[in-house]
């Protein structure tokens, strides 16, 4: 028997790639910066910080920190005001509430603290997580 189970939130319990994708273009407009749909759903998952720092790269813009930071910053804020346009996928509901009390649940996820917590009580799930890991 399992003790424990751990599930990732983008593309797993929740269908997050619109969202995700409008949130980095926003964010990149303040620089004046566009990058394709498809460039941006390739990298969902390796993190905020990282997918800036490649789109900085692939345009010959320096690395600056601080503007990684700050684009990361607008990211989360656009990814929570669009938080009514997060569905849930098919069956996830009904799998963590029925895994509720029998096996611990985590929830681990390469996206901004205050964007999960914010989509989990959005979705009323917050309670279903024992714990919660983001980057």
């Amino acid at each position: 028997m399992f003790e424990a189970v751990i599930f990732d939130w983008d593309g797993t319990l929740a269908d997050t790639r619109k969202v995700i994708v409008i949130s980095f273009q926003k964010a990149l407009k303040k620089i004046n910066l566009e990058v394709p749909t498809e460039y941006i759903e390739r990298r969902i998952g390796i993190g905020a910080s990282e997918t800036f720092r490649e789109i900085l790269g692939a345009a010959n813009r320096r690395i600056d920190e601080k503007v990684v930071k700050q684009l990361v910053e607008r990211k989360s804020k656009v990814q929570i005001q669009l938080a009514n346009q997060v569905t849930l996928f098919e069956g996830a509901r009904e799998l963590l509430e029925g895994l509720r009390g029998k096996v611990k649940v985590g929830l681990a996820s390469m996206n901004n603290r205050s964007v999960i917590m914010h989509l989990l009580q959005s979705n009323d799930l917050a309670d279903c997580f024992d714990t919660v890991f983001d980057c």
